[in-house]
């Protein structure tokens, strides 16, 4: 009795969350107090001056409350674990702190945007998460896709099942670069616990109502299809055909990696390998995909200047004076009948969306092209001109991919104008990034990468250069003399290692048993292997070591007479020979 007085006046010792936080507005996800689930805040932490997102649950004044306070503080621990995992602060985000008063239970988390769910209620109708149709939104919603993929990856290596993945549990700004993260780890499950007491938070039976009814990391997967399909505005039937609802303002076609996809993660078969870097290289197959259809695609370009393109100058001087330099509107015009009679896209490889930049060349004109920039991101679906000059006699291709634009190119006045201009062609919208090849991974490859590559590419040049000493010969003569037997060779005219060798630098076959033999004999004395099979997979039963003993003509032609102790070569055969320097090892 004591110590339930004691509890109840700690309890109501708590400060209120009033006195550390500013509410900033009202919250960002109501909850539903029936079910336990919690409301969302954007807060200011007083403590510390930074913005935080509080999530809130409100305490039901009953023994369950106990229960809950475990639950929270066993599952901090976990995400603490979770969290020290490379990369895992960049798609997960981080709880900082549990925090308590009277009335509420809560967890601090770093400000990350609002949930997916909050998100879709909010935006207009011109931002990219309700215009999937169109192919830059579409890439850049399954870019953010990839990084749930990462975020499940990192948490089900650390034995965690999220049991509870849903557009609530997702964060996101809605900027127009990658940004979701996973939360929403309240209610996980530590799976890979050494006793079933130690993997699960004793929780009372008010609790019931808010757990699944399984937890597995197939039902993480299944929540995420289910989750990426409704954003698609698609669902996928228990027997995994995808079917389009049609509540979308603007039309979403599904393509068939898509609907694999999506059939993969909510209804998948015993050979469907529900593995995150198996599932992300799908999802990099689908991004590909999209980009691959635009070229094909139906559909406009849009393109604006800058203020210090230069156009009036370049146009003045291309059109001999004809277009006033102090005449935008008509240096407009001039442009649109200058791409009207053909353009190409020169894309660099490996190209960087944030960085790099696109070149738009016709008959007369070069266009540097750089993307729209919205709130500090690249957006591509509109491509901004900021340098135009006439176009040079000689163009730099080596490093650029060519592609004719058979789509038109609408040439628009302002920002103003671009973002209406989009708005109003919708997902006939293209993305002039979708013409770059994908970069090989994200981002720039660090030091660790460049050595492993550079040391695979030493052990390839070394190998290759290894297979040509192998030498094709054509036996000319076969002897036997005083027990001995012998045989006259010379290197095969025309074979298929002198052709590679040439490619890449080597000296032909008869220039190289020319320089051994002839030269400076310093291999006279080694041992030569001859095998009748290219490759190093086969039996050397029937190989034939030989040592060289000397340079005659045989028939007006220069061979080399080799004495062999075993068995004789087959006359007039074909045969490879390369020096037996190291015995355990095979030379053909």
């Amino acid at each position: 009795m004591v110590a339930g007085k004691t509890k109840k006046r700690a309890s109501r010792a708590l400060p209120p969350l009033e006195k550390r936080f500013t509410f900033l507005g009202d919250a960002v996800a109501a909850g539903d107090k029936k079910v336990l689930r919690s409301a969302q805040f954007e807060v200011l932490d007083q403590t510390t001056g930074f913005e935080r997102n509080l999530k809130l649950w409100q305490k039901t004044g009953k023994p369950v409350d106990a229960d809950l306070r475990q639950l929270w503080l066993h599952e901090m621990r976990q995400v603490q674990r979770v969290m020290s995992y490379a990369g895992a602060r960049e798609v997960i985000v981080d709880i900082l702190e549990f925090v308590e008063d009277a009335e509420n239970f809560g967890v601090l988390l770093e400000h990350a945007g609002q949930p997916l769910s909050t998100k879709l209620l909010r935006v207009s109708r011109q931002h990219w998460l309700k215009n999937l149709g169109a192919p830059r939104p579409r890439t850049l919603f399954w870019r953010n896709i990839k990084r749930l993929v990462t975020a499940l990856g990192i948490a089900h290596a650390q034995g965690l099942v999220h049991g509870s993945i849903s557009s609530d549990s997702v964060m996101t700004e809605g900027s127009e670069d990658p940004d979701f993260q996973l939360t929403g780890f309240e209610w996980s499950l530590w799976l890979s616990a050494d006793k079933s007491e130690k993997a699960h938070a004793k929780l009372g039976a008010h609790a019931d109502a808010i757990r699944a009814d399984r937890y597995s990391f197939a039902e993480d997967w299944r929540a995420l299809g289910k989750l990426a399909a409704h954003c698609l505005d698609a669902v996928v039937r228990a027997s995994g055909d995808v079917q389009a609802l049609g509540r979308s303002e603007t039309q979403i076609v599904l393509s068939t990696s898509e609907r694999v996809f999506l059939k993969r993660l909510v209804s998948p078969t015993r050979m469907d390998s529900l593995e995150a870097i198996s599932i992300a290289r799908s999802v990099d197959d689908i991004i590909a995909d999209v980009g691959r259809s635009v070229a094909s695609r139906a559909g406009t370009f849009i393109m604006m200047f800058s203020q210090t393109s230069g156009l009036g100058e370049a146009v003045y001087a291309v059109s001999d004076g004809a277009v006033p330099v102090d005449e935008y509107r008509d240096q407009l015009e001039w442009v649109r009948a200058d791409l009207d009679g053909g353009a190409t896209l020169m894309v660099q490889r490996n190209f960087d969306p944030l960085q790099d930049k696109m070149h738009l060349v016709t008959s007369t004109m070069n266009y540097a092209l750089v993307p729209m920039r919205q709130d500090g991101s690249a957006a591509w679906d509109v491509a901004v001109c900021s340098r135009a000059e006439p176009r040079p006699e000689a163009l730099r291709i080596g490093d650029q991919d060519e592609h004719d634009l058979v789509q038109p190119i609408e040439v628009v006045t302002s920002v103003r104008h671009a973002v209406d201009t989009r708005a109003r062609l919708g997902p006939d919208a293209l993305d002039w990034s979708a013409f770059a090849a994908p970069r090989g991974g994200e981002g720039a490859p660090n030091r660790s990468d460049l050595i492993r590559r550079s040391l695979l590419l030493v052990q390839v040049i070394e190998a290759v250069v290894k297979s040509l000493e192998v030498y094709p010969v054509e036996v000319l003569e076969s002897e036997q003399v005083s027990g001995r037997r012998y045989a006259v060779v010379r290197a095969q005219p025309q074979n298929e290692r002198d052709r590679i060798a040439k490619r890449i630098g080597l000296t032909e076959a008869s220039a190289a048993l020319k320089r051994l033999f002839e030269d400076d004999h310093r291999d006279a004395d080694a041992q030569w292997r001859f095998s009748q099979a290219a490759s190093l997979g086969a039996s050397r039963r029937n190989d034939v070591t030989a040592t060289f003993a000397d340079v005659q003509e045989h028939r007006g032609r220069t061979a080399y007479r080799l004495r062999s102790m075993k068995i004789s070569l087959p006359t007039g055969g074909r045969c490879f020979s390369g020096r037996n320097a190291m015995p355990e090892r095979r030379a053909l």
